[in-house]
């Protein structure tokens, strides 16, 4: 789930009483920061918590108004209802502003003014967590894939992946059994140094097809 914040203020002297624009995007991430913190105690997985991330603070003024306009992102457990999540927010950024909160949580943007400045919230993503049977026929396909092509020896694990990929959105549509493979390390991902050796890339290429062709082999019909 992505949220954008829009704050403006009439300029004033820094040296006065309003800490500034700038600081509704704090009051707000601490806000997320702090619900999720709540939120995540008893769970000790990554993949069942909240996870927040702040991703952009940039804040300028023309001489007369100052602005900020920052990001955040947050990662969503199995079965998360953000109302009371975005609510939150909203009640933050409306007391930040001075302005009265009528807008039902669940709008894709929430508009908050006053005569002390203007606060807007944008949502965007929402993409759920989703969670595969490791029992279906295609976990078993790739779990005889990978020991056909690792040797006998190898012993295939299953692990939950806490970053939003495709399964996100077309496994709750088809609902057919799906699962996320691949070679190199993933906490690599999106990082400098992110790469895969040659011989892991051919080695995964060659266990998806033999994965595929176990799988042609248990729904062939006559």
């Amino acid at each position: 789930m992505l949220i954008d914040l829009e704050a403006q203020r009439p300029l004033s002297h820094t040296a006065g009483p309003d800490p500034g624009v700038s600081t509704a995007a704090v009051d707000v991430w601490n806000t997320l920061r702090d619900y999720c913190d709540s939120f995540n105690q008893n769970r000790s997985k990554a993949f069942d918590q909240l996870l927040p991330s702040l991703r952009s603070i940039v804040s300028s003024n023309d001489g007369l108004t100052e602005s900020v306009e920052a990001s955040y992102g947050v990662r969503l457990p199995i079965d998360f209802d953000a109302t009371g999540m975005l609510r939150a927010l909203e009640e933050r950024a409306a007391a930040r502003v001075g302005a009265v909160l009528d807008s039902p949580t669940g709008e894709t943007e929430v508009r908050l003014e006053s005569d002390a400045g203007s606060v807007v919230l944008r949502y965007r993503g929402m993409e759920p967590a989703w969670r595969s049977d490791t029992r279906s026929s295609l976990v078993t396909c790739f779990r005889a894939a990978i020991r056909t092509v690792g040797g006998a020896e190898i012993r295939p694990g299953i692990v939950v992946k806490t970053g939003t990929s495709d399964m996100n959105v077309v496994a709750p549509a088809w609902r057919c059994p799906i699962l996320a493979y691949g070679p190199g390390d993933s906490t690599l991902d999106h990082t400098p140094n992110e790469h895969v050796s040659l011989d892991e890339y051919w080695n995964a290429v060659r266990v998806v097809e033999a994965a595929l062709e176990n799988w042609a082999e248990i729904t062939r019909t006559d």
